[in-house]
């Protein structure tokens, strides 16, 4: 299965080419996050005209922006998996052969409704033994080697005002304890890539993932930089190959 995952931003005006970029790709199974309201049929259009004709969007409210996830086989939503404080910020699928959580984590700004889809997101795949997968923004890590997370500051320290509770719940899913692998790391363990960064590269993070459960073996995992330095998205997005048992 070669997965897509990616933050298109909201950004209209530049659907056509990120669509475009998304199709060169030639990706088994797409998962979008920040799709607008009024983006969203316009990508259904787009996927379903690039072969990608099995297509589903998150529930949402209107004038949120939500989760789509497209696939050139059939796919199952699978209602209530990960139950979230926002629906629109984690669509689940069955789709050739593993359970995916595409997800949209809130940032730090929107409080512990973050803390509340990062646990959430670890109560399903955690109760769970098929092959599975989590992918999309996640809005962590701050740093990697060592792990630090943004329930702490620029030097690490713990913030009282999030504590060790938020802490956990931002580093659970990516250092093994939810179970899961992160894709990019088994390939590329001292990997410096940012998939977010401040206007004019000034640093960022990498917070866009793709993670597996230990049963799914990751082939290849790499990030699209070039499609964010063009302008297309904020994030760039993340190509994984994944062999499905």
């Amino acid at each position: 299965m070669r997965l897509l995952s990616w933050n298109v931003a909201r950004r209209l005006e530049k659907l056509p080419a990120q669509a475009g970029a998304v199709l060169s790709a030639q990706p088994d199974v797409v998962a979008l996050q920040e799709v607008s309201d009024s983006g969203e049929p316009r990508w259904m259009d787009a996927l379903w005209a690039g072969g990608l004709e099995h297509v589903a969007a998150a529930p949402r409210m209107p004038g949120r922006h939500g989760v789509l996830v497209a696939a050139r086989e059939p796919l199952a939503v699978v209602p209530g998996a990960v139950v979230a404080p926002w629906p629109e910020s984690v669509l689940t699928v069955d789709v050739g052969g593993v359970r995916l959580h595409a997800a949209h984590v809130p940032n730090a700004r929107n409080g512990w409704t973050k803390v509340r889809t990062l646990q959430a997101l670890r109560a399903a795949v955690e109760g769970d033994d098929r092959p599975r997968a989590v992918c999309g923004d996640l809005n962590t890590p701050r740093r990697e080697n060592p792990l630090v997370t943004f329930a702490r500051d620029s030097r690490a320290r713990l913030r009282p005002e999030r504590g060790e509770e938020w802490d956990e719940a931002e580093a659970a899913l990516l250092d093994g304890r939810a179970g899961l692998i992160d894709a990019y790391r088994a390939l590329h363990p001292d990997g410096a890539d940012r998939s977010w960064v401040y206007p004019y590269g000034t640093g960022g993070y990498r917070i866009d993932h793709v993670l597996v459960s230990p049963d799914v073996s990751v082939r290849a995992c790499r990030y699209h930089h070039d499609w964010r330095e063009a302008g297309l998205s904020d994030h760039s997005a993340m190509e994984a190959e994944l062999e499905i048992p």
